[in-house]
């Protein structure tokens, strides 16, 4: 046992003690093809044509994703229902997963306010989530490694994962950052497009749902 400890230790010390974010864009060929069209289209469109093929776009696309990496620790108590100490500890996990976050472009809205297009990138929510079976651990005591363990430290790990993803205010800002730069290179075709004096203001609902109040 001691040996095994000593094991974990280590494990536990080569785990990361940042979050490694992987961001990933998913924009369709259809898009592409699309954008193409409107580049080399004639100028002098109207800001209602504008509205209406930049509608267009958004809604031919695919989700936009952004991919975070996670290496953590989780603490498997031997009483659910009791707080996680000394002598209620069943086993200690370290384990790698992944959450993905991301928006439907068909959800993006477009007001016009004045001179100004604004596009509204709809609430940014969890997708998927997923654990490496893949698990390193360590049991408190003999009597608690048993063959239906498994399946419980795994759903511990996920229950885990979920909680770290849903209260991590700094992963949603990095993908609304990261949902803002996809959208931006997507109208950036359109700005040549616009009548003069008009422009794009690219904004996330919760803001807009606070500026119109």
């Amino acid at each position: 046992m001691e040996k095994e400890k000593k094991n974990f230790i280590e494990i536990l010390k080569n785990f990361s003690k940042k979050t490694k974010m992987i961001l990933t864009l998913a924009v369709s060929l259809l898009l592409i093809g699309v954008i193409c069209l409107i580049i080399f289209a004639p100028s002098g469109n109207t800001t209602i044509s504008v509205k209406t093929s930049l509608k267009e776009v958004f809604e031919s696309s695919e989700l936009s994703t952004s991919e975070y990496t996670y290496n953590s620790i989780v603490a498997v108590p031997v009483d659910a229902t009791k707080p996680v100490e000394e002598d209620n500890l069943k086993c200690q996990v370290a384990y790698k997963g992944t959450a993905k976050y991301g928006f439907d472009f068909k959800k993006i809205d477009i007001v016009e306010k004045e001179n100004t297009l604004m596009v509204i990138i709809p609430k940014i929510e969890i997708k998927d989530i997923k654990v490496d079976e893949n698990l390193d651990y360590i049991f408190t005591k003999k009597k608690f490694d048993k063959e239906n363990t498994y399946a419980e430290l795994i759903n511990a790990c996920r229950k885990d994962l979920e909680d770290k993803t849903k209260n991590n205010k700094t992963l949603y800002n990095t993908a609304i950052e990261s949902a803002t730069e996809t959208v931006a290179a997507i109208i950036k075709p359109f700005k040549k497009k616009l009548e003069e004096g008009k422009t794009f203001n690219i904004v996330y609902i919760d803001d807009y749902e606070k500026e119109a109040k």
